[in-house]
């Protein structure tokens, strides 16, 4: 093993908890692109992990009826959509599975219930400001389309078969993909239409946001290994003067990081485990730190030291847009969701908003309550205990 001291590096024990490929994966299309957008529509897809959803799908013995195809999933603007019309919508989107569960949205695959309330979501909430789009003519073509689904890919697929079996993973075409993608381009153009932001409020917010956003005074990067000897051999390399970035691309097993020469970002306590926090602590800016022990594998990092106020100030603003856009949205969704006076049926799920995730799926809606009934009839005995 290297030497930590050659290379002003330190070995903090701990648990890593980052989040999984999988579920990075699963932050996928809708969360990445609406991050894109600086929206806050969130869907549920992805939104938990599979062994979170079969802790609820075991906990959830409640079969609902099935859905005829003359019933309305929903109704929206006075118009009702059927369960045939929107599987006959949804053919060019997804796959057979996804819509034979449109009859079936008591299935007791968490998963298929999770993807079909998410493509139910980005559809109804396109169809809710279709027409304000349309009015606003700030629709997206079919080669912008493209083009972010293009950038999506090459940002976050290591190659072509690791994106279809995300595709087959999520029950959706590549249609699909591009269809998801419309929704929270057109969702961001429309909300500027509607809400111009203030350049000036933007600029007061600058400062501000670059305080606390590197307050921490570290930029890190990292690289990820399943085994010590690969972490040594990564760090020898390092210590003979490669650059991170470059073996971090080369080595790194974290293939989202990796894609960026390791580069994680500006780095808060707690924004990981103890064990980065330890390791982040623990190295100066311009050293490098580790390896380390994690649950997931051992890691390097290296410290770098954040920009100037003038260097970020393009990312800066960037940032403040999207957070003052994001408001605009939750506004702009409520006033549209109003006059639609959208109405979903139970079985698939509750409403609750394009700003706040589109639909939760009816397992996990049930799911809560009973946790809320298990709470309310906990209370009184936790206050008695109190008061003894």
């Amino acid at each position: 093993m290297t030497d930590s001291s050659s290379a002003d590096t330190k070995r903090p024990s701990g648990t890593m908890q980052r989040m999984s490929n999988a579920k990075v994966l699963v932050v996928g299309l809708l969360i990445v692109s609406m991050a894109t957008a600086g929206l806050a529509f969130v869907p549920g897809l992805f939104s938990s992990s599979p062994e979170q959803l079969n802790e609820q799908a075991q906990a959830d013995s409640f079969v609902p009826t099935p859905v005829g195809e003359d019933e309305t999933v929903w109704t929206a603007n006075g118009a009702s959509h059927t369960r045939k019309a929107v599987q006959d919508m949804l053919k060019p989107f997804a796959t057979q599975r996804l819509l034979d569960a449109l009859a079936d949205p008591g299935t007791a695959d968490p998963s298929l219930a999770t993807n079909l309330s998410a493509t139910l979501s980005s559809v109804i909430s396109a169809d809710l400001i279709a027409q304000a789009v349309a009015e606003a003519q700030v629709g997206v073509t079919d080669e912008e389309l493209r083009t972010k689904l293009d950038e999506f890919i090459s940002e976050n697929f290591k190659d072509d078969a690791t994106y279809q079996a995300a595709l087959a993973q999520f029950d959706l075409t590549e249609a699909g993909m591009l269809q998801q993608l419309r929704f929270p381009m057109e969702a961001e153009r429309l909300t500027d239409a509607r809400y111009p932001i203030d350049d000036a409020v933007v600029q007061e917010q600058l400062k501000p946001l670059y305080d606390e956003k590197y307050k921490s005074g570290k930029i890190i990067r990292h690289m990820q290994f399943p085994t010590v000897e690969e972490a040594d051999a990564a760090m020898k390399r390092l210590v003979d003067g490669e650059d991170f970035a470059t073996v971090a691309q080369e080595l790194s097993k974290d293939p989202f990081t990796a894609k960026k020469g390791g580069l994680i970002g500006p780095y808060q306590q707690g924004m990981i485990d103890k064990a980065f926090d330890d390791a982040v602590t623990g190295t100066d800016v311009g050293k490098l730190g580790g390896p380390f022990q994690g649950s997931d594998g051992w890691h390097i990092i290296k410290v770098e030291a954040v920009p100037t106020f003038e260097q970020a100030h393009d990312e800066l603003v960037d940032q403040a847009r999207k957070a003052i856009q994001a408001q605009n949205w939750i506004t702009l969704s409520e006033e549209i969701e109003h006059d639609a006076g959208i109405d979903l049926d139970t079985r698939f799920g509750r409403w609750k908003g394009m700003a706040f995730g589109g639909i939760t799926p009816a397992f996990e809606v049930r799911l809560q309550q009973n946790q809320g009934q298990a709470r309310q009839q906990a209370a009184p005995s936790e206050r008695a205990a109190g008061s003894s």
